[in-house]
């Protein structure tokens, strides 16, 4: 009886491990087939930054039947559609796809993965101008790249913190702006001349005149430096020194930078580099003044500056006599601010309904998070009674 017994023992324990080592074995290819990703796709993923249109293509091209495709292929094809599409500057206003990316890659995806799942979330939210959402996703993605920075892209998170001040920004939070900017300016060693610009205009908003100074310094330092000069971003940020210079009243700013824009035709010049150079002729030549401000006037697109350029057209046609341009450019920059006066009333509402919005979310969660933990509470002090 007794070696029945333990013959019957054996057995069953024998079963177990088989059927343990079945179900095992079954999961394996499964889990495997689960997580790999044609090479088709891996190519796209491979020219996503540097060709954008080519990798859309590719995507449209790819033979996958969404039938057979992985769940970890349909989301890896996702999140490079938005990204190329992104990087076209296509606006994207519905956040349901990449709520799934992100979602996936969380449970699934390496740090760099979730980082760009989070980073294309947040311009999702950019674009539908749901500005606390975008921080909220842009934070994400910056605690991610830094949490582990051996393992994403330094470049994507330069992305991000740019993103992040810009934000923050323009909901009037200065000192974290220049937070997250000199956080930018460290990650390149102060190389960047970007981050050294966007460092000079936060200090130029908070009216902290010499460390914009110093930034704007340094940034065109910074472009000098590039091997090969890259003239287009040199002739900005050169450009954008010598109008802000010209508004804090810094002569010593704008002739410096008029000196190294001066060889340039006024036709390849953008339009902050004419309006500083208007600036650099008004103590010397009227009429030269108002050349320079009347070409950066027709090239601006910004309708916030075009305004301050029109005013300022104004006074200067005033000044020499020119009554009649004068009157034309006075009644352009009305027609102008009721455009931006609406425009302005829009955004504010617009900012306004969001941030209602983000917070009832918020109150929501909270309110099922305690109803959560009363109903446990209930619950454990039941079971302490049986």
């Amino acid at each position: 009886n007794l070696l029945q017994t333990l013959i019957q023992h054996g057995m069953k324990a024998q079963t177990s491990l088989v059927f343990l080592l079945f179900v095992a074995l079954l999961g394996l290819p499964a889990c495997k087939e689960d997580r790999s990703i044609r090479p088709e796709i891996l190519e796209v993923e491979k020219i996503v930054d540097s060709l954008p249109e080519r990798a859309l293509e590719m995507l449209k091209a790819a033979p996958l039947d969404t039938g057979t495709a992985s769940e970890a292929e349909r989301m890896k094809m996702a999140l490079l559609k938005n990204k190329a599409e992104d990087k076209l500057y296509v606006e994207h206003k519905n956040d349901s796809t990449m709520k799934a990316v992100v979602a996936y890659y969380k449970e699934n995806g390496t740090p760099a993965e979730q980082m760009e799942a989070y980073y294309q979330l947040g311009g999702t939210y950019r674009d539908k101008h749901d500005g606390p959402k975008a921080i909220e996703c842009y934070t994400q993605a910056m605690i991610i790249g830094e949490e582990h920075p051996e393992a994403t892209s330094r470049k994507l998170l330069s992305r991000v913190y740019g993103q992040l001040a810009w934000l923050v920004n323009n909901q009037r939070n200065t000192k974290l702006a220049l937070e997250i900017a000199r956080k930018k300016s460290r990650l390149y060693g102060d190389r960047d001349y970007y981050s050294l610009q966007e460092l000079g205009s936060r200090f130029m908003h908070d009216n902290q005149y010499d460390s914009a100074v110093y930034y704007m310094r340094a940034a065109c330092r910074a472009v000098d430096r590039l091997q090969p000069v890259d003239t287009a971003e040199m002739l900005l940020v050169y450009g954008s020194a010598l109008v802000q210079g010209a508004k804090m009243k810094n002569d010593a700013l704008v002739e410096d930078c008029y000196e190294r824009l001066r060889h340039f035709g006024n036709d390849v010049l953008p339009d902050l580099a004419l309006s500083g150079k208007s600036y650099y002729f008004e103590r010397v030549n009227t009429d030269s003044a108002i050349k320079y401000l009347e070409m950066a006037y027709r090239k601006d697109t910004v309708l916030e500056r075009r305004m301050g350029e029109a005013v300022k057209l104004f006074h200067l046609h005033y000044k020499v006599g020119n009554l009649l341009m004068a009157l034309r450019y006075s009644l352009e920059r009305d027609s102008m601010y009721a455009i931006f006066a609406d425009e302005l009333q829009y955004q504010q509402a617009a900012n306004a309904y969001n941030q209602y919005v983000y917070e009832r979310d918020k109150q929501k969660e909270l309110q099922m998070a305690q109803a959560r933990f009363n109903a446990e509470r209930k619950l454990n002090i039941a079971l302490l009674l049986l």
